[in-house]
């Protein structure tokens, strides 16, 4: 006997059965469509790091500076590397939920290097020296560098010697007999009375350029000259289109930490580099020069202002200096007996001395040694009686103390500087050296690198039923998922 069994289902059964199909497809597929986006964001962002990749590799092993050059495919790079983010390069067989193509790429901002007088540049490298350079040092040379720029500027308009050689004018024209008095006297006066008048010697001293008399050997001094092309002012650069990104760091600290920077990573006079386009950076950047020898020749003046200012006043608060000076001018002009002319020549005496002694320390800052920061009677070399003469001993390299050497002082007065001419024109140096000292056919500018992208990408995916057809059948791609995001040095990664 056979007995069979036969199924049914019922109207209601079947209604319910395809509702819950239906409603699990649906949440199926909503499920796959919020992981097919995670899975664009995170191709986008490696496709952005990848792009990011293609940076000016001399800009950065010499500079530490970030740039994509503007020549470079960012639309066809960027779309190359989506593709293989979503792994649609790939050969593995099997189903593959997250089938789709990359639709759009469009590049709706850019921010170039140079843009807002060069932020982004400037933001690079406080960035690179914050890790190399602790805050304390900061501290010490913003409160040095104050202290050092109101004593320069002491004396820095020259009035004292101006006084002082007025009144030997006044002695020469015999003008003083009107207003003579009692001849004074000093108990040190006859040491100093077969000596030469120490202005007038300054004045024979002071005619030639202060280079030629710093310099060892001023043969040796280099005449490389910046191009024209690459001086370009911030107007004349290419400009990008995104807005400038705020900061709410201090600008004092930023400012210090750049100056260190241009130290660490420019050349100088001391530390000159022959495949740099001009040899002497950091004069460049401090005086503007576009020469060599003159960027050296308006340092080392800047640098003899503010070493006088500080013999100077060492000199003029010195009861043992201020009364030999004293001594040496009754020599020469006590017979007069008229007390503010002893006194304007003494004070001329002064200046002469701590600019004696200011000629020594520049040689020994050109010669690549140290200086002392402040003066006292230990390590003040220079002999009244022989003002202008080579002492024994004119080296502090030995000596104890606070000491400070030739980039250590063009950093102290590219402090007093305007911070954007410091950023434009280490600028031109790059420009310069991205080029080469030669002229070239092709011209490559700071202006003509990428700091930061902003980039509109259009993804397309099929749905579920799509994906698990073996056949090869055209996508339809019925879904699309657009989106913003910025890449850049200085950008935050964008997971909306």
């Amino acid at each position: 006997m056979r007995i069979t069994f036969k199924g049914s289902i019922t109207v209601f059964m079947a209604l319910l059965l395809t509702s819950i199909l239906a409603l699990s497809g649906a949440v199926l597929e909503i499920v796959r469509y919020s992981g097919m986006k995670n899975v664009v964001i995170e191709a986008e962002n490696n496709a952005g790091h990848s792009l990011c990749s293609n940076y000016n590799q001399k800009l950065w092993n010499q500079y530490h500076i970030y740039g994509l050059s503007c020549n470079y495919p960012v639309l066809q790079g960027t779309k190359r590397y989506i593709e293989m983010g979503m792994g649609n390069e790939s050969d593995s067989k099997g189903v593959d939920f997250y089938k789709g193509e990359v639709g759009q790429v469009q590049l709706v901002g850019n921010k170039r290097l140079t843009d807002f007088e060069g932020e982004d540049y400037f933001q690079q490298a406080v960035r690179y020296q914050k890790i190399h350079f602790p805050k304390i040092l900061i501290e010490k040379w913003k409160d040095y560098g104050k202290r050092q720029q109101n004593e320069a500027e002491s004396v820095s308009d020259q009035n004292t010697i101006e006084s002082s050689q007025s009144a030997m004018d006044e002695l020469k024209d015999d003008k003083w007999k009107e207003k003579k008095g009692e001849p004074v006297t000093h108990k040190d006066a006859k040491e100093y009375e077969n000596l030469k008048n120490p202005v007038t010697e300054y004045g024979n001293l002071t005619g030639g350029l202060l280079s030629q008399l710093v310099v060892e050997d001023p043969s040796k001094i280099s005449t490389c000259k910046m191009r024209s092309s690459c001086m370009q002012s911030f107007e004349e650069m290419e400009k990008g289109s995104l807005a400038q990104s705020e900061t709410e760091e201090s600008q004092v600290t930023n400012q210090l930490l750049f100056v260190s920077y241009l130290a660490q990573h420019y050349s100088s006079f001391v530390l000159p580099q022959k495949d740099r386009g001009i040899q002497y950076q950091l004069e460049y950047i401090l005086t503007g020069k576009d020469n060599d020898a003159n960027a050296l020749e308006s340092t080392l003046q800047r640098m003899k202002w503010l070493r006088i200012g500080v013999n100077y006043l060492y000199l003029f608060t010195s009861s043992v200096q201020s009364q030999k000076a004293m001594a040496y001018a009754v020599a020469l002009v006590g017979f007069t007996g008229i007390e503010p002319l002893i006194e304007a020549v003494k004070l001329g005496i002064l200046y002469v001395w701590a600019y004696s002694e200011t000629i020594k320390e520049l040689k020994c800052l050109a010669a690549g040694k140290t200086i002392p920061i402040l003066k006292t009677d230990q390590n003040f070399r220079t002999d009244l009686k022989q003002l202008f003469t080579a002492g024994p001993n004119t080296n502090w390299d030995q000596d104890q103390g606070l000491k400070i050497g030739y980039t250590e002082m063009i950093q102290l007065l590219l402090v007093m500087e305007q911070p954007t001419k410091q950023r434009l024109r280490s600028i031109h140096c790059i420009n310069m050296d991205l080029t080469g000292k030669e002229e070239k056919n092709e011209t490559l500018s700071m202006d003509q690198f990428y700091s930061g992208l902003e980039l509109r990408v259009g993804i397309q995916f099929d749905n579920i039923f799509a994906c698990m057809n073996q056949q090869n059948q055209k996508p339809r791609f019925p879904y699309c998922y657009e989106r913003t995001y910025h890449i850049g040095y200085l950008q935050e990664e964008n997971n909306d």
